[in-house]
């Protein structure tokens, strides 16, 4: 199955291949199995969570996603705008989904930091051009410039998105 890539190519093979072939069984999460004696362990390379449908909830999801890509040593900045691009997924999943939890999940592959959001929805996420007087409508334009790429999957029900960092 080829999934349909949205969002500005950059022609990166190794990304094209992860968004295509693995982007719901992404590659091996960075994680050494063994630390060296007396180095705490580095932290999960997986974050999951399973929240309401509840608007109020983004700001807990935005803490946690902050707090791991801290613990995996991704720049202040980068940091910053990978948060931004988490919370406007969720809030997305929140706004359109049609099941009673959003589904997130924020894994540290070779690539980046990898971000999958599932809603139930069936009608895949799009980009809009919002008129200025909208209110809504600009969160996938922000995750487009601010993720090296995009997709939906699981015939809509999931948005992805990679974002790069600099390790």
């Amino acid at each position: 199955m080829r999934l349909p890539l949205i969002g500005a190519y950059r022609g990166n093979r190794e990304i094209d291949v992860l968004l295509q072939g693995a982007l719901l069984l992404p590659d091996t999460p960075k994680r050494s199995t063994c630390p060296a004696p007396g180095v705490a362990p580095a932290a999960d390379p997986v974050l999951s969570s399973s929240i309401a449908r509840d608007i109020g909830r983004v700001s807990s999801v935005r803490q946690r996603v902050k707090t791991r890509l801290e613990a995996w040593g991704v720049s202040e900045d980068r940091s910053a705008e990978i948060v931004l691009g988490v919370s406007e997924l969720v809030a997305n999943g929140i706004q359109h989904g049609l099941c009673g939890v959003v589904e997130v999940e924020v894994r540290l592959v070779d690539a980046g930091v990898l971000v999958h959001v599932t809603d139930g929805n069936p009608e895949p996420a799009r980009l809009r051009d919002a008129d200025s007087d909208e209110e809504s409508g600009r969160g996938l334009a922000l995750v487009s410039a601010l993720a090296h790429k995009w997709a939906v999957a699981d015939g809509g029900r999931t948005t992805c998105a990679l974002f790069g960092v600099d390790q």
